[in-house]
């Protein structure tokens, strides 16, 4: 299971929420041991879509007050968006809500323009988002992250 699957799925079964800020994901790489990752934004939203076991959505989460990822499972099928298309045609895993519609019609445009949007604050180290404001991950955070990866 990737990193990103990781702590997807333990957010989800264990404190039953929806997903992580796209510099939440991205920073957590850290915290892995060997250094067997090392990807950006458009790295990280390329691999999402193209990953067959999961479906991953995008959507605006009102108490980040930012987009997330998380997991598409049959609780969120009811979320109206769509499938992304890559430029070749080929359909990819990751679900654009109609909120989030403006990113891009392609992945290849929405990881672009997703990587113009939160590299700053991941070249700054400002992972989480904390009452909406942005900053390095809290202890709690840390200790999750950590716990995912063992």
């Amino acid at each position: 299971m990737k990193y990103w699957q990781k702590l997807l799925t333990q957010w989800r079964e264990k404190e039953k929420r929806d997903g992580f800020t796209i510099p939440y994901i991205i920073g957590s790489q850290k915290y892995l041991k060997n250094n067997e990752y090392n990807q950006n934004v458009e790295d990280l939203i390329l691999d999402v879509a193209n990953e067959n076991s999961t479906d991953i959505y995008i959507k605006y989460c009102a108490s980040t007050g930012d987009l997330i990822l998380g997991i598409r499972d049959e609780t969120k099928t009811v979320i109206p968006g769509k499938f992304l298309k890559f430029e070749n045609g080929k359909e990819s895993n990751l679900f654009l809500t109609d909120f989030s519609k403006n990113l891009g019609n392609s992945v290849e445009e929405v990881a672009l323009e997703l990587y113009d949007r939160y590299q700053k604050y991941i070249d700054s180290e400002q992972y989480s988002k904390n009452g909406r404001e942005r900053g390095d991950y809290e202890i709690n955070e840390s200790d999750f992250i950590k716990e995912c990866f063992k």
